[in-house]
C-alpha cells in the first residue's frame, strides 16, 4: 500500500490597486477553494502596498486565507511585484505547494494533487485553436533574443504549478527567477510563463504533465470543462465582461462589499460557472442539452433579422 502524503498549501499571489479586481478575484477563487476542500491550508503572499490597503477584496481575502504573508519586493506596479513574488514563492514558502492564479475557480476538490510524486507539475496551455502545442513555438522572437531553446515538450501553463518539497523543485524556483529576471532586463516585459518553462528546461527535474482538469483553460477551450477539478478563465477585458460566476461575484464584491457564496456555491454544485448558455459548445461542456434548442432558434432569428436577409427576404 503507497503511503499517504502529507497535504500542502495552496497558494495564491495577490498584488492588488484600488483600480483592478485582483484581490476581489483571489478572494472568490479561495472561497471556491474553502466549498471544495473545507480543510485546505490557503496562504496569500502579498507586496506591502497591497497589505495596507482596506478594499472589500483585501478584506475578504484576510478573512479567507489561512496566513496572509507580506513580502517587501522589488517593482514599480503591482504587476511587477506579483511576478517577482510569483518566481520566487518556491523560496518564500515551507513544504510542497500548489500555486492558483487569481483567476481560478474549483469546481471540485483538487485534493488529489497531494498524491503527486515528482518535483513539478503543471498543465499544457491552450491556443486560440483549443490545442496545445511545443514550448519551442513559444515566443520565439523573445526565446531568439534570449538564446533559450526551450525543447519539443508541451508549453507550460503557469496558472496552476505543483511544486514538491525537493532539492530539484527548489532549483527549479531559482531558475524561474532568474529566468524572468533576464526576460524582462532583455524583453522589456514582465511575463513570467516563458521563464517558467525555460526553468523547467534547464533544471531537468522530474516534471508530471497534468491533465486539463487540474487547470481547464475555458477561455480557449469550453469543452475542458467536462471533468474539470480546477477551471482557469482568464482575465482580459474583465471590467467589460460577465462571462462567469466570478466575474460578477468580483464585481460585486468590490462595488457592495457583498461575497456571495451562495453563487459560487450553486455554480459548483451545477457545474456550470458561466453566466450564459450562448453556444453549443458550452451547452455540451455543461450537459445543458435543453439549451440546444434555444440556441439555434436564437441564431435563426438573429440570421432572419439581418440586413441582408431583409433585403433579399
Amino acid at each position: 500500500m503507497t503511503e499517504a502524503k502529507t497535504p500542502g498549501q495552496y497558494v495564491y499571489v495577490v498584488c492588488a490597486s484600488e483600480d483592478n479586481y485582483i484581490a476581489e478575484m483571489a478572494a472568490v477563487s479561495m472561497t471556491s477553494l474553502r466549498i471544495t476542500s473545507p480543510n485546505a491550508r490557503i496562504m496569500a503572499l502579498t507586496d506591502r502596498p497591497t497589505s495596507l490597503m482596506s478594499t472589500p477584496g483585501i478584506t475578504a481575502v484576510r478573512a479567507t486565507a489561512d496566513e496572509l504573508v507580506t513580502v517587501d519586493c522589488p517593482g514599480e506596479n503591482p504587476i511587477v511585484r506579483s511576478r517577482f513574488l510569483k518566481c520566487s514563492m518556491r523560496e518564500l514558502v515551507s513544504g510542497p505547494f500548489l500555486y492558483l492564479d487569481s483567476d481560478t475557480l474549483m469546481m471540485q476538490s483538487p485534493d488529489t494533487i497531494w498524491s503527486m510524486s515528482c518535483d513539478v507539475a503543471a498543465s499544457p496551455a491552450i491556443r486560440s485553436n483549443r490545442k496545445a502545442f511545443a514550448a519551442a513555438a513559444a515566443d520565439p522572437e523573445a526565446c531568439a533574443a534570449l538564446g533559450w531553446v526551450l525543447g519539443a515538450r508541451q508549453y507550460l501553463n503557469s496558472g496552476v504549478i505543483y511544486f514538491a518539497d525537493s532539492a530539484a523543485a527548489r532549483t527549479i524556483g531559482d531558475q524561474y527567477l532568474a529566468a524572468w529576471t533576464q526576460f524582462q532586463q532583455v524583453i522589456g516585459r514582465a511575463n513570467e510563463e516563458v521563464a517558467f518553462n525555460r526553468a523547467v528546461e534547464m533544471a531537468g527535474a522530474n516534471l508530471v504533465i497534468l491533465p486539463w482538469s487540474y487547470n481547464a483553460q475555458i477561455s480557449m477551450n469550453v469543452l475542458t470543462l467536462r471533468g474539470a477539478k480546477i477551471i482557469h478563465f482568464f482575465t482580459g477585458d474583465f471590467e467589460a465582461s460577465i462571462e462567469t460566476i466570478a466575474h460578477t461575484v468580483a464585481k460585486r464584491l468590490k462595488h457592495n462589499g457583498e461575497l456571495d457564496v451562495a453563487a459560487i456555491r450553486s455554480a459548483i454544485q451545477s457545474g456550470n460557472p458561466w453566466t450564459q448558455i450562448d453556444s453549443y459548445r458550452k451547452a455540451i461542456a455543461t450537459r445543458s442539452y435543453s439549451s440546444i434548442g434555444k440556441i439555434s432558434f436564437d441564431r435563426l432569428t438573429n440570421r432572419s433579422a439581418s440586413p441582408v436577409n431583409r433585403q433579399y427576404g
